[in-house]
């Protein structure tokens, strides 16, 4: 039996939405455009319930309180997840209202944990009352030692997961100079950071974490093997002043790094964000780093897909997408909307781009093992 689910008019119903009153303005439009007729709702996650009886699906509702005038509004968010049964009936919408943006957890202006997140950790396993506690608690000064290859855990049910969930590396190397020289500084070190979105279901199915709709773990630091620790007065500059310090996690994330962000290979590698996703098992890692080149010169190998071996390093497979070219990339990075996950049995890699005209599935005859 196949059912058809559409979550905008749930959820629209529920939290009794009614444009052009509270719409938001089309979030990719231009800063002109007074036209508030649509409403636009946000989702970030899909996930299965441990029974695989019910789906839960977050979300986030951007409302206009009030138009400023000249392109200008004064805006709510509401954030929430619907919980529904994929054979229909039974629906549910929990939702809050936050303020915009969301209150940080720290007082740095660069790195950001979300509430659930707020004591750093690699790992965090739930409680009977529906917490989140961390295991393997994070410091700002230096990475935990002996803590590579830790397991990644199942968001879908599972007692614990790590952070090493599918998310981005990004290279900071420069600095901007207040007013009035605006001039760009080079750092003395190079920064590393690791940015994820995730949600999760506990495994007794009675609690569900909706996440932050996009940052719940946005750039803690990531100590290279090697590497010396940042100059403090450069992170100062950056942010980053008791941001998390987090190990490289295997042999995989090792080698990909420094491959996609040498800048002595390619100047341009600051600008290239590394996509990364880990087998369900952790055993491979697969990495999308498209390469920032100049409007009109992008190439559907731009996007192929890289499969790692977690424990040695080696690169096992490079994947090409079957699909076309549906758009234009800015110059300097395709920006943050990749979309490269796992199948929960790890035999089938999926990659969604909205630059190219659909989305790519490998399946376990194109995966090395």
């Amino acid at each position: 039996m196949t059912n058809t689910i559409q979550p905008d008019p749930l959820i629209t119903t529920a939290l009794q939405l009614k444009p052009p009153k509270i719409a938001t303005p089309d979030p990719y439009s231009g800063v002109g455009n007074r036209d508030t007729s649509q409403q636009v709702i946000d989702y970030a996650h899909l996930l299965w319930s441990p029974d695989g009886k019910r789906l839960a699906v977050t979300f986030m509702v951007l409302l206009t309180t009030k138009d400023l005038g000249g392109g200008g509004f004064d805006t709510q968010s509401v954030e929430g997840v619907l919980l529904v049964s994929p054979s229909g009936g039974d629906e549910r919408v929990l939702s809050h209202t936050m303020a915009t943006p969301p209150e940080r957890t720290s007082t740095d202006r660069g790195w950001y944990a979300a509430p659930a997140f707020s004591q750093p950790a690699l790992e965090y396993q739930w409680a009977s009352d529906g917490r989140l506690q961390p295991v393997t608690p994070l410091n700002a000064t230096s990475a935990p030692a002996g803590q590579s290859n830790i397991p990644i855990g199942q968001p879908n049910g599972g007692k614990a997961f790590s952070i090493w969930q599918p998310g981005t590396v990004q290279l900071t190397t420069r600095w901007v100079g207040v007013e009035p020289e605006h001039n760009l500084h080079m750092l003395k070190t190079p920064v590393e950071t690791w940015t994820t979105s995730l949600a999760s279901w506990s495994a007794d199915g009675a609690y569900v974490f909706a996440g932050d709709q996009g940052g719940e773990i946005s750039d803690w630091r990531i100590a290279l093997d090697g590497q010396p620790a940042p100059d403090p007065t450069d992170l100062s500059r950056i942010g980053l002043v008791g941001a998390p310090v987090l190990p490289v996690r295997d042999a995989g994330m090792e080698a990909i790094v420094p491959r996609f962000h040498d800048t002595s290979i390619d100047p341009n590698a600051w600008a290239t964000q590394i996509n990364l996703a880990w087998s369900p098992d952790g055993k491979r890692v697969a990495v999308e780093a498209p390469i920032a080149r100049p409007s009109g010169s992008v190439r559907i190998s731009d996007f192929d897909v890289s499969i790692y071996d977690c424990a040695s390093g080696k690169l096992l497979k490079t994947l090409t997408p079957k699909l076309q070219l549906a758009g234009v990339a800015p110059y300097g990075g395709f920006g943050p909307e990749v979309f490269l996950r796992w199948s929960p049995d790890g035999k089938q890699l999926l990659l969604y781009y909205p630059l190219l005209n659909g989305a790519q599935i490998w399946g376990s005859r194109d995966l090395p093992r």
